[in-house]
């Protein structure tokens, strides 16, 4: 297999990725490089910058510490394997694994990397699909009113301004430090 490289410079193997490759200068800089709706948007708009609103969001609904964190931290995997949009993920297969698959054993390593329990809380899904809506009808105006009647369902959602990269890293990073700094009296 040919080695895959972050952007600190770690190589990782895929059929063994382990936590000690896990970094977090290298998800933030990736997801906040990353474009949502595979650059089919009016403007970039980063995952970095979504993961944050999902984590906000759960806080606005007051959720516990871990299903806020698992906001920031849903998309983790993405900085190791990119983003696919949804539509191609659900057909996507690598090899004799699908795309899925490979996303939830890496995601599986991230969450022990940073002391999450693997499996990821339903609200953090939910935030994720409300944020979807949003983001579709401000970057993707024609497939956005498609959605039209979900978002009704949604309630307050944030006006979409998309951030610089280097915005999106910087709000990533401060986050991930706010949730995680008090992993040990919020577990």
């Amino acid at each position: 297999m040919n080695p895959w490289y972050t952007y600190s410079g770690e190589t990782i193997d895929f059929s063994n990725f382990t936590v000690d490759k896990v970094r977090l200068p290298d998800i933030a800089r990736s997801l906040s490089h990353q474009c949502r709706f595979g650059g089919h948007v009016a403007e970039f708009y980063s995952v970095a910058q979504h993961s944050v609103l999902v984590a906000e969001r759960l806080r606005r609904w007051n959720m516990n510490p871990i299903t806020v964190r698992w906001g920031l931290m849903h998309d983790a995997a993405e900085a190791y394997i990119t983003d696919v949009p949804r539509p191609i993920k659900a057909i996507m297969q690598v090899g004799v694994e699908s795309y899925r698959t490979i996303e939830a054993r890496l995601l599986e390593v991230i969450a022990d990397a940073f002391g999450l329990p693997p499996w990821i809380p339903e609200p953090v899904w939910n935030a994720d699909r409300d944020l979807l809506y949003a983001e579709a009808l401000a970057l993707q105006p024609k497939a956005g009113e498609l959605w039209v009647p979900e978002l009704a369902e949604c309630g307050d959602l944030p006006t979409i301004q998309p951030w610089t990269p280097k915005e999106a890293y910087r709000a990533f990073f401060d986050l991930f430090n706010q949730l995680f700094a008090s992993r040990e009296e919020a577990a």
